[in-house]
Formats: structure tokens, C-alpha cells, sequence
């Protein structure tokens, strides 16, 4: 076989045929269009005079030689992109690199922040483009490199897409101080009782609130629902209604606001967040930098709750 016109690209068609079992994703994931998956699928089959994949009800089966290849692919692939990250010497201070993060409510609120002012210093030519974290797409938008890391609650992800639990969060109610009828403790009678505020995030049925409510018999009467934090606040702080909240929203929001932190009159399920890569940016400089200046704000967040043994998870 002449390796001298095969190339590369190929070999990560392949890797992610193998992986995904099917040509529409490969092609979603590389960023071309299903013909020139097909086309590359073509020349590898020609290269290796074998059909390597079959069309099955399942998707995409691979040959007994494609199987035998895989992991010299996969070791080739992962050798090359080491050879390649040895020489990736990232310089956060003289670097003019935008990263594209997409982030959840939470982390926009309690990350985003420190790490700006951190930036500032630290790297003051460095860019964040941040976007709405949507579950559908994360896997795609990692493999393809449309973003570079992701701030999200629990996904289902393939193996490849790495994670590191950033926080484990129990969940509090929130009131601004001076409410009429709530000042340092929170009864079940009062929780329903009071009218509601709601992140569009807890809305969806299997959150963990709304889990928590329905095996609960508890009904919320809610009166507003908003996909971000800016209209909350005020409006918590210009009415009597209350939210539930994780404790690291609450205690970000207690940063500004002059509210109370209580514990909920019944149990929540914990709420998890993850700082979320795809595996062939784990050596890479940028992306390696990127992710311990997060991880780092993360635990400096958790410190004073485990400090005052708040009930975190």
C-alpha cells in the first residue's frame, strides 16, 4: 500500500464512522455534508479493498477488518495529536485566543464573573464567547471544535467527551429580606402558599425540583418563568415571591442582593454540573488552561460552604 497520497483526514472519517455508527453524524460532527462522507467512506474502502462498514438497521457495521484496524487508527490518531500538543507551549498573558464556552444559568452567574476579572490579569488579551448550553448539540459543537468547553447539569455523552463534576449542589429557597411573612425559616405550608418565581431550566418535568414536587403532591403557584437571571432578581427583590434555587445560585445572588438563604421544607435530589471537553483537546495547551482556571474558581466557590458546613452534597 502507498501511503504517500492517503490523507489523514480519512483515518478521523473512519474513527467516527466506527465510533458513531452512522454517516450523518460523522458528517454533523465534521462539518461537511454526507456525500463527502460517503466519498471519503469510498476511498478508504478502495484503500483497504475491503467494504469496512455495512448498512444495517443499527446503522453502521463494521467488518472484521475495520475492527481489526480500529485501534491502530485510534493509536496513530492520539500519537499524532500528543506529537503535535508537545509543542503546544500556551502563553496566557501574550495570548490573543477566543474561546467559545457554552455555559448554563448557574456558571454564567458564579464563574463567569471571577474568571473575567481573573483574565483581566492574568491574560488581558484572551476573548470569552459565551452560548446557551443546548443538550442536543453538545456532543456535535465539541467534536466539531465549534466550542471549545462546556459548563452543563448531568448529559448523556460517548466516551470520548470528557468531564470533571465542578459542583454537587443542594437545593434552598430564596426571599428578600423584610418579606412579610418569611424571615428564618421556610414551613411546607408557606412554600405552597407563596407565589413563585422559576429558572426556565426547572421547568422541564424531569429536573430535580419538579421531581421533587410531583413526589411531593406539592403544586407551585407559579407567576413568573424566565430563561435567565437578569429579570429574576429585581423582580424577587421587588415583590414577595420566593424561588428554589441551588445553593450556589443563592450564594452568588447574595454577593448583590439582600435576600434570605433557607432550607427547603422538603428533599431535593442534588443538582450536579460538569465542565465538559472532548478528548483530544485533554493535552491541549489552550484548552487544558482554560479548564483549570475554571475548575479552580469552581472549588474557591465551595469553600466557604464547606467552611460554614452548609449542607451541600
Amino acid at each position: 500500500m502507498n501511503i504517500s497520497n492517503i490523507d489523514l483526514n480519512l483515518f478521523k472519517i473512519f474513527d467516527i464512522i466506527y465510533r458513531e455508527g452512522s454517516i450523518t453524524k460523522t458528517a454533523e460532527i465534521m462539518g461537511i455534508t454526507q456525500p463527502a462522507v460517503s466519498n471519503s467512506l469510498s476511498r478508504l474502502r478502495a484503500i483497504f479493498d475491503d467494504e469496512l462498514f455495512s448498512r444495517t438497521n443499527r446503522g453502521m457495521k463494521p467488518t472484521l477488518l475495520a475492527q481489526n484496524i480500529y485501534p491502530g487508527v485510534t493509536s496513530a490518531l492520539k500519537l499524532l495529536r500528543n506529537t503535535v500538543n508537545e509543542g503546544d507551549l500556551f502563553q496566557p498573558y501574550t495570548s490573543n485566543t477566543t474561546f467559545n464556552i457554552r455555559m448554563n444559568p448557574v456558571a454564567q452567574v458564579s464563574i463567569m464573573p471571577d474568571l473575567v476579572a481573573q483574565l483581566q490579569l492574568s491574560a488581558p488579551n484572551i476573548k470569552l464567547h459565551t452560548h446557551t448550553v443546548l443538550s442536543y448539540d453538545l456532543v456535535k459543537s465539541l467534536s466539531n471544535e465549534t466550542i471549545d468547553i462546556a459548563v452543563a447539569n448531568t448529559l448523556s455523552s460517548p466516551d470520548y467527551i470528557k468531564r470533571e463534576l465542578l459542583f454537587n449542589d443542594n437545593y434552598v429557597c430564596i426571599a428578600r429580606k423584610g418579606h412579610p411573612r418569611i424571615t428564618d425559616t421556610l414551613s411546607l405550608k408557606q412554600y405552597t402558599s407563596e407565589k413563585h418565581l422559576l429558572l426556565a431550566e426547572e421547568v422541564d418535568k424531569n429536573s430535580n425540583l419538579q421531581v421533587a414536587l410531583a413526589e411531593n403532591n406539592i403544586t407551585q403557584n407559579t407567576i413568573f418563568i424566565g430563561n435567565e437571571h437578569v429579570a429574576l432578581p429585581p423582580i424577587l427583590m421587588s415583590t414577595d415571591a420566593i424561588m428554589t434555587v441551588t445553593r450556589t445560585q443563592a450564594n452568588t445572588l447574595k454577593n448583590y442582593l439582600d435576600i434570605l438563604i433557607l432550607k427547603t421544607p422538603f428533599d431535593i435530589s442534588c443538582k450536579k454540573t460538569f465542565l465538559y471537553w472532548h478528548e483530544n483537546e485533554s493535552e491541549t495547551g489552550a484548552n487544558k488552561w482554560l479548564r483549570e482556571q475554571i475548575i479552580n474558581i469552581a472549588r474557591q466557590n465551595r469553600a466557604p460552604a464547606a467552611a460554614s458546613k452548609e449542607a451541600m452534597c
